[in-house]
């Protein structure tokens, strides 16, 4: 892949002002700072997302997100772990 297959997208802008680190995002896909994003697992092993919650809620100490879990078919983030990978 030629290292400049994306350069024609348009909606996506810079957001690391460190010349040397380089990021992209897509403006309309940006969550709020402060909101509270709800996440739904979709498979049924209680120890792993117990410890994928665990490791979200730590994330939430450092950045301005918070997560609710539950079983919203709406959620923002939808998270399946299956045997071989997630």
């Amino acid at each position: 892949m030629s290292e400049n297959t994306f350069d024609s997208i348009k909606a996506c802008i810079d957001v690391f002002p460190d010349e040397d680190a380089r990021g992209a995002v897509i403006k309309d896909k940006k969550w709020e700072p402060g909101q509270t994003l709800r996440v739904r697992f979709l498979n049924d092993d209680a120890i792993v997302q117990q410890k994928i919650e665990a490791v979200a809620h730590q994330w939430s100490q450092y950045i301005n997100i918070r997560f609710a879990f539950g079983n919203d078919p709406n959620a923002e983030i939808r998270i399946s772990c299956q045997p071989g990978g997630s």
